[in-house]
């Protein structure tokens, strides 16, 4: 990084607790709203903790609705709810992991630690399931939502919610 790059972050790093601050408005806006909702499960944030809200995360209890992800994000979607994503993104899965890619010739991190880890398709199932089926998430970090957004996405979830749950 050069100096006019340090810089900017330096400027920018000014900002960012107003910019969780807000982002944290807009999640607990959208959360409280649909907490009542029977299948979808939504972020607990326990006392004296934070979160940065850079998405929103959910996950969907297939047993209490009708429908699979990709069915319920296209109707919320085809609704007006903009900016959900499926699944995310198993890191242990990344080239990097499973082909055991170093950084440099000395081989780090895999010669210097045990090289005989392994990561493949079954080592985290439980992350593997829910990026596969049931977890997504709205990417708050990729628009400028606000919260008359939070309020109307939060309307239309809940009456699509009538035709998702079972």
């Amino acid at each position: 990084m050069g100096e006019i790059e340090a810089a900017i972050g330096i400027e920018q790093l000014k900002k960012l607790e107003k910019i969780v601050k807000y982002r944290q408005k807009l999640a607990y806006e959208l959360i409280h709203q649909l907490k009542s909702l029977p299948g979808l499960e939504l972020p607990i944030i326990k006392k004296n903790y934070t979160h940065s809200f850079y998405v929103i995360p959910f996950n969907l209890d297939l047993k209490k609705i009708r429908y699979n992800r990709e069915t319920v994000l296209k109707i919320l979607n085809k609704a007006g709810v903009i900016g959900l994503k499926a699944g995310y993104q198993n890191l242990h899965l990344l080239p990097i992991f499973k082909n055991k890619i170093a950084y440099g010739k000395d081989g780090f991190p895999w010669k210097n630690y045990n090289n005989k880890i392994s990561y493949k398709s079954g080592d985290c199932k439980v992350a593997e399931e829910l990026h596969k089926k049931s977890f997504f998430y709205l990417s708050l970090c990729a628009y400028d939502f606000n919260l008359i957004h939070m309020r109307k996405f939060a309307k239309i979830i809940r009456q699509k919610w009538r035709i998702i749950k079972k």
